[in-house]
């Protein structure tokens, strides 16, 4: 909730937590991060810190604008 807030501004409720995903980072040390649902308590975004860019999306517009494969698991348990 926290890096959400940082990150864009928004406050949000937390729900129901979602598929984690793992890798090895370039340094060589291997990272869970793990997701949650969240509903936002307003849809005001302030960029302030640390996004330079954000905007809501519907999952078939994110999934084409993923990094990582791995984070296709997480979106995908965003329909059901």
């Amino acid at each position: 909730i926290r890096e959400v807030e940082e990150e864009t501004g928004l406050r949000c409720a937390l729900e129901e937590e979602l598929p984690s995903t793992s890798y090895v980072d370039h340094h060589g040390r291997p990272k869970l991060v793990r997701y949650w649902r969240m509903r936002p308590l307003s849809e005001e975004l302030r960029l302030e810190h640390e996004a330079d860019d954000a905007r809501w999306l519907s999952p078939a517009e994110a999934a084409r604008l993923l990094t990582y494969d791995r984070d296709l698991e997480v979106l995908r348990s965003l329909d059901g």
